[in-house]
């Protein structure tokens, strides 16, 4: 029995979504720290304290600085400071070192938000 026309049509779409994300040229262009793998276990662990960020948000787990690192613009992760967080993140380092190194950088950038922090 096939599914409703719709649902053939829904899965089309997504089909299309995801090769077209994961065409070589868009693969070519993700950052490093996107390919390799993270355990959930260390994503999960929270920063040695909230970090607010002039962008709206506040960083409280190793995932929310996963999240806010693959936003960043070409420029700002090509900064030795962000470089050293995603070396950090990727070693699954201790998780004050990647909070001492990830204020650093937003300090470096000027988007450390001192009143949620």
């Amino acid at each position: 029995m096939l599914p409703p026309a719709s649902s053939q049509m829904s899965m089309r779409r997504q089909n299309a979504f995801w090769s077209s994300w994961a065409s070589p040229t868009r693969l070519a262009r993700t950052p490093p720290y996107l390919k390799a793998a993270v355990s959930s276990a260390y994503l999960s662990k929270k920063l040695t304290r909230p970090l607010g960020t002039k962008d709206g948000g506040t960083l409280r787990t190793i995932l929310d600085v996963r999240a806010y690192m693959l936003r960043l613009s070409k420029d700002r992760e090509r900064s030795a400071q962000w470089q050293r967080a995603a070396q950090l993140l990727l070693e699954h380092a201790d998780v004050a070192a990647l909070s001492r190194q990830v204020e650093l950088a937003l300090v470096y950038d000027g988007k450390i938000d001192v009143t949620k922090t």
